[in-house]
């Protein structure tokens, strides 16, 4: 456990009292038929947790599935995505799934905490792990085509593209930051405040898409989104619906990300081709 500057950092290692060793495990303490270690916890490995302010942001069992529903579709809604922006997504496994598509020529990472990304690549370097791609570097992050940026994205997004003159600089930009209805306050900017929103659609290009993860699903047993705890998400559905730019919005929702529920995710697209 971290206190970093901005917020609280815990990973912890988790063994469920009823889980059996998987094949890996059995590979490496050599089971064999009739060994009672078959039907006991006793050599399980363990699932490592990452958790900001005590909220589940992955683990590692499932990052992969979890991030690749959050990147593919956006990336795959533009023809061809040479220049990605990446909201927040410390932990660099956002930026793997990036770097698997060819097209990438650069990706600009802009992640306020800093400790946070040295805790992850010290204690969970597999989700900065790009050795298994062709043409990229070991480490994510030191890869050519990466750009880590320290810096709040309010901030940044609102220095580089609120000019009139500003050139539009992105294919693609995937918002990874905390979801809106816990209200952080290292992210309520990026979902609440209409500038941040227009700046970074103002940062596509007139094909250009916005990915946005925006944390639990909705059920039918949740009140109207205007009112119950979805309220923040509502508010940012409204504003991007009321902008110009936009013309496509896409929600769909994932149920294998290692989640107690399916996580819920947003497509949008400056054109209608998307």
């Amino acid at each position: 456990s971290t206190l970093t500057k901005y917020q609280r950092v815990d990973i912890w290692d988790l063994v469920g009292l009823e889980e059996t060793p998987s094949y890996q495990d059995a590979l490496a303490h050599n089971l064999q038929p009739g060994d009672p270690r078959w039907t006991s916890a006793e050599i399980v490995s363990p699932t490592r947790h990452l958790f900001l302010d005590g909220v589940l942001q992955s683990e590692s069992s499932s990052h992969i599935e979890y991030h690749e529903a959050m990147v593919h579709p956006g990336m795959f809604s533009h023809p061809n995505p040479k220049r990605v922006a990446i909201v927040g997504g410390g932990e660099g496994a956002t930026l793997r799934e990036v770097l698997k598509h060819k097209t990438v020529e650069k990706v600009t990472m802009v992640e306020i905490d800093e400790e946070l990304v040295e805790i992850v690549k010290t204690h969970m370097p597999y989700f900065s792990n790009c050795s298994d791609l062709v043409g990229r570097e070991a480490d994510c992050f030191q890869d050519p085509a990466t750009q880590l940026v320290i810096e709040d994205a309010n901030h940044w997004f609102a220095q580089e593209f609120s000019a009139q003159d500003a050139q539009p600089a992105f294919d693609v930009v995937i918002l990874d930051g905390l979801e809106p209805e816990l209200r952080s306050p290292i992210s309520t900017g990026l979902y609440e405040s209409t500038g941040t929103l227009e700046f970074i659609l103002k940062s596509l290009v007139d094909d250009g898409v916005l990915a946005i993860q925006i944390g639990r699903a909705p059920t039918i047993l949740d009140p109207r989104p205007d009112i119950g705890f979805n309220a923040p998400r509502e508010e940012m559905f409204r504003a991007l619906e009321g902008m110009d730019q936009v013309e496509a919005m896409f929600v769909y929702e994932d149920p294998h990300c290692g989640f107690g529920e399916p996580r819920a995710f947003l497509v949008v697209c400056k054109s209608v081709d998307c």
